[in-house]
């Protein structure tokens, strides 16, 4: 892990925790990079990667963690 965690809802907790016991985790990064962009309309927008995630040997995967649309966080089969 790099840094404390701020953590904005359970199922990141959740997440974060999984990540922790995980052996092929090296290492992970909370909130690590904010993308500016201009959506269709012409607005400056921006969006926050949740985790970013360095696994063994050397791989990397960014992710985003939202609940399912029906508000459940449990996973969909």
């Amino acid at each position: 892990m790099v840094g404390l965690a701020e953590l904005e809802s359970i199922l990141e907790e959740d997440f974060l925790t999984l990540l922790e016991f995980d052996r092929t985790v090296d290492r992970y990064e909370v909130q690590p990079v904010t993308v500016q962009y201009t959506d269709a309309e012409g607005k400056p927008r921006h969006y926050t990667l949740d985790v970013l995630i360095h696994y063994r040997p050397a791989e990397e995967v960014g992710d985003a963690l939202a609940p399912r649309r029906d508000g459940n966080s449990a996973p969909e089969p």
